[in-house]
């Protein structure tokens, strides 16, 4: 797994990451939720979490991190980063392999 900044976001509030398979998904969520995210109303093939003042959009194996436009300029990579790591540490938790080596591009 890896974390990129999109393209198209200039303000660095969209971030995204892939899951390392299907079947992980769920676990996933799950363990998410169970550390507190709460899950939005799901909707036909997408699944919001919340974290704070900030979201996980799941669609399939693709996981975008929204940032809150309240979060500081300075502060949103670390903040992309930190929901990140408490992903990849959900993968690890729901038992699963595939979570890779946690690098992340620019």
């Amino acid at each position: 797994m890896k974390l990129s900044r999109l393209a198209n976001c200039t303000r660095n509030l969209t971030w995204e990451t892939r899951l390392p398979e299907d079947e992980v998904v769920e676990p996933t969520l799950r363990h998410l939720v169970e550390r507190g995210a709460s899950r939005a109303q799901p909707l036909p093939r997408l699944t919001r979490l919340e974290i704070g003042a900030h979201a996980l959009v799941v669609v399939g194996t693709r996981v975008q991190i929204r940032l809150s436009y309240l979060t500081p300029d300075e502060e949103r990579r670390y903040e992309a980063e930190r929901l990140f790591v408490a992903l990849m540490d959900a993968v690890r938790a729901a038992g699963l392999t595939g979570a890779g080596d946690g690098r992340r591009s620019p």
